[in-house]
């Protein structure tokens, strides 16, 4: 079990990593443990993510019922959480800095937390209709934008490795979560 303490040290390195400050990693414990305790960002991501599934819900474009809605949704939530790590490990050997996935992987789970709660209240402002479509979509593509970079920053210091390497592992991510995504989709 993840300490409070270990979970808010993450948090502010994911925090600090957000500010493009590579000290960030200093607050990871970089451990197997670490590793594997670094999965309960996905708990602390699933109020939001919950959150973003009743504000799709209820725009009434998905034609399923609510428990297949919810069924779907949170497998494809899991798998998610869990795919990009397994890709990532093959991946890492093939760039050759496999020695550095394990502290990779706990602060890309720990980056999503807080990317995540970037999102959130842009997708609230825009169906809430506290702004205009066109600025929540703006916002988005803003957030999104950062996002990569973000992701791609973190790749760069924890594997150590070059700018384009990262930049292509933002991209198999990107595609990885659009596959899950397009056949989570599929289901409803």
């Amino acid at each position: 079990m993840i300490s409070s303490r270990e979970a808010a040290l993450s948090l502010y390195g994911a925090y600090r990593l957000a500010r493009f400050d590579p000290n960030g990693l200093q607050f990871f414990e970089h451990s197997i443990g670490a590793f594997w305790r670094s999965f309960f960002a996905a708990v602390i991501v699933a109020p939001i993510f919950a959150i973003f599934l009743s504000i799709r819900y209820s725009t009434g474009e998905i034609s399923a019922s609510l428990p297949a809605f919810i069924t779907y949704e949170a497998a494809g939530y899991i798998i998610a959480w869990l795919a990009f790590p397994v890709v990532m490990e093959g991946l890492s050997r093939t760039l050759d800095c496999r020695q550095h996935y394990v502290k990779f992987i706990i602060a890309y789970n720990w980056i999503m937390v807080i990317q995540n709660a970037v999102y959130l209240p842009i997708v609230i402002f825009g169906v809430g209709g506290m702004v205009s479509q066109g600025t929540a979509n703006g916002l988005a593509l803003i957030a999104l934008m950062w996002t990569f970079i973000y992701t791609g920053y973190v790749a760069t210091k924890a594997l150590e490795i070059p700018p384009m390497s990262a930049a292509g592992i933002v991209f198999i991510d990107l595609l990885l979560a659009l596959l899950i995504d397009v056949t989570v989709s599929s289901r409803m």
